[in-house]
């Protein structure tokens, strides 16, 4: 049997004159062979702070990983194949809590403070062996409770510490039942997390009795591009991230197919859209808008199309707008202490392409007040209700020669 692990030493421990490290836990009377015992320090990376985040380490194991030990009973196992049919992957099976799921301790000292960081995984959920799609509306501690990724930190003293559970990485595409979901998150190092002693990043959330399946965990520097203030606008990288249905919970999000001429593959899709102001939106960068300063003027550009239940086309009347039968609009919102307003920013130009798809466009400035709020989102919304929309290609650039 192969026993392995990884730790961060706690403060007291490293102060002591002496540490024993020994083995136990075994039946009683048990003879206990040991061999090829070894423990050393653990390099990494500031470019990738997990280990054998792809489980594919040369002894094909699961080293660097474990268990959130609250509850008992979960198991972890390599498993074959991984994500997308290829190479290998982690399941934890045998979960007796909606908390437990496979982790790894994490340095402190590889987070630079002020950096953000992207975390990004793959992942799929089994019961009795069955695939089962999550809801990303649903609550956690169903059957079909949709992942979360969370970081557990230790501040103190092993004998006297204190956690925050930060959650970092959410779904953003539940896939399917043959295809692997999508993880993912940026964010900021917590106060906490920086005074740590340890960190445990892990996943959580399917109800119990869920067996998970991970792959391709990843946390790197992320670094922000402001030439385009949308992230993820083309959705080549096949899932939704960074984008959110609203109102939450309103309508269902999936890929769909891009829009032709694009060059790309993706586009965003939301169904199950009760009512016409549902839509999706994405919170902007305010280091981007901040760069730019108050005043500045943006185009933005998008496409967009919709459709049945079938999947057939189904058109607008592109001379109106806020109607029953009018064409969706996007929207710039900005979040204060007394509340959200919203102004539309881009509508349609033209008619739709013989694809159905059609071109938005608007020219607009980010106000002082913008850049004085909390959050400042983009949405799009205002398609006929009971309509699904898709939604590609959005970008948001500043305007070199504004308009005066």
């Amino acid at each position: 049997a192969l026993v392995q692990g990884a730790f961060v030493m706690p403060p007291d421990l490293a102060d002591t004159d002496s540490v024993l490290f020994y083995f136990s836990m075994t039946e009683a009377y048990a003879k206990m062979y040991l061999d090829n015992v070894s423990l050393k320090p653990i390099t990494r990376s500031p470019d990738q702070l997990v280990l054998n985040g792809d489980l594919e380490s040369p002894t094909l194991s699961t080293v660097h990983w474990d268990d959130r030990t609250d509850a008992a009973g979960s198991v972890l196992t390599l498993v074959a194949p991984g994500a997308d049919g290829a190479g290998h992957a982690i399941r934890s099976s045998g979960r007796t809590s909606k908390y437990q799921g496979m982790g790894q301790y994490l340095d402190p000292g590889t987070f630079a403070e002020g950096q953000e960081y992207e975390v990004t995984a793959r992942f799929r959920l089994f019961k009795n062996g069955a695939a089962i799609v999550c809801d990303p509306n649903r609550d956690s501690g169903y059957d079909d409770s949709c992942p979360e990724i969370t970081v557990r930190t230790y501040v103190g003293t092993l004998a006297a510490d204190s956690h925050t559970y930060p959650h970092v990485g959410y779904v953003a595409d539940p896939g399917t039942d043959a295809v692997w979901g999508t993880l993912q998150g940026t964010f900021f190092p917590t106060p906490e997390m920086l005074n740590s002693y340890r960190l445990f990043a892990f996943v959580e959330y399917p109800g119990v009795g869920i067996d998970v399946e991970l792959d391709d965990f990843s946390i790197v520097p992320y670094t922000l591009d402001c030439d385009n203030v949308v992230k993820n606008g083309d959705f080549e990288v096949a899932d939704g991230r960074d984008w959110d249905v609203t109102p939450d919970p309103g309508g269902s999000p999936s890929m769909t197919s891009g829009a032709a001429g694009s060059g790309g593959s993706y586009a965003l899709l939301i169904s199950d859209r009760d009512e016409r102001t549902w839509g999706v939106q994405q919170n902007l960068e305010m280091a981007c808008l901040d760069q730019n300063g108050a005043n500045a003027q943006y185009l933005l550009t998008a496409r967009f199309r919709l459709s049945d239940d079938n999947g057939d086309t189904v058109s607008c009347n592109v001379n109106v707008i806020h109607g029953t039968d009018g064409c969706p609009v996007a929207a710039l919102g900005a979040e204060q202490t007394t509340g959200s307003r919203y102004r539309d920013v881009a509508a349609v130009v033209g008619s739709s392409d013989a694809g159905g798809w059609y071109e938005m466009r608007g020219i607009f400035e980010v106000y002082d007040s913008d850049l004085a709020s909390n959050v400042v989102r983009l949405r799009f919304k205002d398609a006929a209700k009971n309509v699904n929309m898709a939604i590609d290609d959005v970008v948001m650039t500043k305007l070199t020669n504004p308009i005066v």
